[in-house]
């Protein structure tokens, strides 16, 4: 019995990002329009490194946070000043 290739059903895919994810990060990694073009790979390569190192504080502080629940307020106000940096 021959295989007709087309039916035979299509090879298995790895799954995709979801699209929300992959407009998050290319809204947080694509630098602005008025750069030139020859500064748009470094200023993508800057804000990768921003966001990883954000994300690591961000664990960071929450891990702190969890060993000792009663300096909140201490954890909160440099997780919010990287957000405001990281905005900027």
């Amino acid at each position: 019995m021959a295989i007709d290739p087309k039916t035979s059903p299509p090879p298995p895919q790895a799954p995709a990002n979801p699209p929300m994810l992959n407009d998050l990060l290319r809204r947080l990694l694509e630098p602005s329009a008025s750069l030139p073009a020859a500064q748009r790979p470094q200023a993508r390569l800057l804000s990768g490194l921003l966001l990883i190192l954000s994300l690591f504080f961000a664990l960071t502080l929450s891990i702190l946070g969890l060993r000792d629940p009663g300096q909140t307020l201490l954890l909160v106000v440099p997780l919010l000043l990287s957000g405001l940096a990281y905005g900027l």
